[in-house]
């Protein structure tokens, strides 16, 4: 999972939609690099309408909607494809392709939906130092409890843009679990 966010933990800048308008070109420049990496995008469908872009023909870019006739006509087999499913079912289709690893780049409901699943195993933010007050927010705001685990960070910029890379701590929840 990858999202860029505010030192307030905004994804947004107030009512608008996006964070693609006010990140920075490092923050910009690690994005492109991961999708390269991956080349698998998972999204909903405010984050498709903010991005909007045709995806490259070795790219595959999975939107999910609860009305995927509504964009029939921008639908591309294996390229773009709009659909209705649960995280699982997103993962299993695409591990039945071929494909090995998939990045889920938002909004909150998705990104609260597979962190839910426990679909994620890495957590990609990049910290803009920019403070809004009022903006959505990485996940949805319900009862969640994961653990993370710092793998690095780093400026991607001279202008205080910090990577932080995480990992998914299962031996903590498992750990939490069996005290519980």
């Amino acid at each position: 999972m990858a999202d860029a966010i505010s030192l307030d933990g905004k994804t947004t800048k107030g009512g608008e939609p996006g964070t693609r308008h006010w990140v920075s070109a490092g923050d910009d420049g690690f994005f492109r690099g991961l999708i390269d990496d991956i080349g698998t995008l998972v999204m909903g469908r405010k984050t498709y309408e903010v991005v909007h872009q045709r995806p490259r023909p070795d790219r595959l870019y999975v939107v999910l909607t609860h009305h995927p006739e509504n964009f029939a006509a921008e639908a591309v087999a294996c390229r773009l494809e709009f659909i209705t499913a649960s995280p699982k079912q997103v993962v299993e289709d695409i591990a039945k392709r071929g494909f090995k690893t998939l990045l889920v780049v938002g909004g909150s409901v998705v990104n609260t939906a597979f962190l839910k699943a426990g679909l994620v195993d890495e957590l990609y933010l990049t910290i803009e130092p920019r403070i809004f007050g009022a903006g959505k927010s990485l996940v949805e705001s319900v009862p969640l409890d994961i653990s993370l685990r710092l793998r690095e960070t780093r400026a991607l910029n001279s202008h205080g843009t910090l990577l932080a890379h995480y990992a998914i701590d299962r031996n903590r929840l498992d750990d939490k679990r069996r005290t519980s």
